[in-house]
Parts: C-alpha cells; sequence; structure tokens
C-alpha cells in the first residue's frame, strides 16, 4: 500500500515537531519518528481496514 501525505498534512507534522520541540529536547523528534513509524506500518497492516469512501 502507498500511503500519501497531503502538504497540509506535512505542515501539520512539522507543527507538531516544533510544538513538542519546544517542551523539550528530543521530543519533537521523537513525535515525528512515531508518527513516521505508525504511517510505515500501513505498509503491512494496509488494506486490512473497512473502506469508507473508497478509502480505507
Amino acid at each position: 500500500m502507498n500511503v500519501l501525505i497531503s502538504a497540509a498534512a506535512e505542515q501539520d507534522l512539522a507543527a507538531g515537531r516544533d510544538f513538542y520541540s519546544r517542551r523539550g529536547v528530543e521530543i519533537g523528534h521523537y513525535f515525528l519518528d512515531s508518527i513516521l513509524a505508525e504511517l510505515s506500518s500501513l505498509s503491512v497492516v494496509g488494506g486490512v481496514h473497512a473502506r469508507r469512501f473508497g478509502l480505507h
């Protein structure tokens, strides 16, 4: 499964990283790494979820 991240979602991820970076050292990187790991796991489990509006 290919996961596409829209430009708006990329901006949201960057804003989340920046938000958490202001709270502590490396927290912003942890946030972003965690989200990207979850997106990566969709290559394994993607497609098993119910479809809504033609999308999983």
